[in-house]
């Protein structure tokens, strides 16, 4: 087996781990008596397993040195689209969809331009969210390689089904986030038009990350730099398609 289909077998094995430990301490309430440190320590909690995993399970490419195993290219990428996610394009959202985050913690990270005055990111969620983002895009890439697989689709159709599962993607955790059970921490303004028009807004970071994410050590390991000009290209493209798509249909 390739490091990379080993990595994404890894990485489904986790996904239940790290979403039971969310769904527990969010609807448990848990979460009402926590400070900064125990939010850092929940989410660095979550992050870790994706590189401890590798470490303690090993891996195909162990032998090689860690820069030119392929998870490390992995969290580097999602890495580098996470914090573009959480720092710049979470004010896109609190603007033009009315999100808001009210866990009660006070370590924040986000843009210093259009950021503080729209809402505040608490720094922990760009931990979680690497966890999150893991998961969504092996499940992504796997769904795509799936499809083209089975019926050789040309590149409308290939370019149709990014849309599809990107779309899907973000729905279904725009439905399971825009919940009256988490409205303590996590909110929408209007959740009826977040689920439907909003989704697409949420997608527009997937039509981007999905095709670029596939290729990812394709046709041959990548050298960690061009992953890291790769990783950030991803974040700048699916900025400035977001900013679009708040201008089109948000106004």
């Amino acid at each position: 087996m390739s490091p990379k289909r080993h990595y994404e077998r890894f990485v489904l094995w986790y996904s239940p781990l790290w979403i039971g430990a969310v769904a527990a301490v969010q609807l448990t309430g848990i979460m009402d008596a926590w400070r900064d440190p125990a939010y850092l320590i929940f989410g660095l909690a979550l992050a870790l397993p994706l590189i401890l995993g590798p470490l303690v399970l090993g891996t195909p490419d162990q032998h090689l040195p860690w820069w030119q195993r392929h998870w490390v290219r992995f969290n580097v990428w999602i890495g580098l689209f996470t914090w573009s996610g959480s720092y710049f394009i979470s004010h896109i959202f609190f603007q033009s969809l009315g999100m808001k985050y009210r866990f009660p913690a006070e370590w924040s990270l986000e843009a210093a331009i259009g950021g503080p005055d729209s809402g505040r990111v608490p720094f922990f969620l760009y931990l979680m969210t690497q966890a999150y983002f893991a998961t969504y895009h092996v499940v992504m890439v796997r769904l795509l390689r799936a499809f083209r697989q089975r019926f050789r689709p040309g590149f409308l159709a290939v370019c149709l089904a990014v849309a599809v599962i990107a779309y899907v993607v973000a729905f279904a955790e725009t439905f399971a986030m825009a919940n009256p059970l988490l409205a303590r921490y996590f909110e929408y303004t209007d959740r009826d038009f977040v689920l439907t028009i909003g989704s697409t807004g949420y997608a527009m970071l997937f039509v981007v990350s999905l095709p670029m994410f596939e290729r990812l050590d394709e046709p041959e390991p990548w050298r960690l730099g061009r992953t890291i000009i790769d990783g950030m290209a991803a974040s700048w493209l699916a900025l400035q398609l977001i900013d679009v798509w708040a201008l089109v249909v948000i106004g």
